[in-house]
């Protein structure tokens, strides 16, 4: 069984997103950051990311990434589809 991070490269590749909503510390290697890096390089996709790490230190990994969103765990989905919505150009109501 394929890593979550190999498969979400061998995914974002085939499907092309639009958006890319990643985790920082998957657990593994490549990290969130790598993942997102590659298919923003590839894809030009929106990265939103989502992490229960302090944000400055995403913050700083991520200087060399146009990062759209940053979202600290817990989360609340309905901001998460308001913020998906709005980078796909299909604003959600609050």
């Amino acid at each position: 069984q394929a890593d979550p991070q190999i498969t979400a490269l061998v995914k974002g590749r085939q499907c092309r997103p639009a958006v890319v909503v990643c985790d920082w510390r998957l657990g593994g290697e490549p990290d969130g950051v790598a993942v997102a890096r590659a298919l923003q390089e590839t894809q030009g996709a929106a990265i939103v990311f989502v992490t229960a790490h302090p944000l400055e230190e995403l913050r700083d990994a991520t200087s060399d990434l146009l990062v759209a969103h940053y979202f600290g765990k817990p989360l609340s989905l309905p901001e998460l589809a308001r913020v998906i919505g709005a980078l796909r150009g299909h604003p959600t109501k609050n």
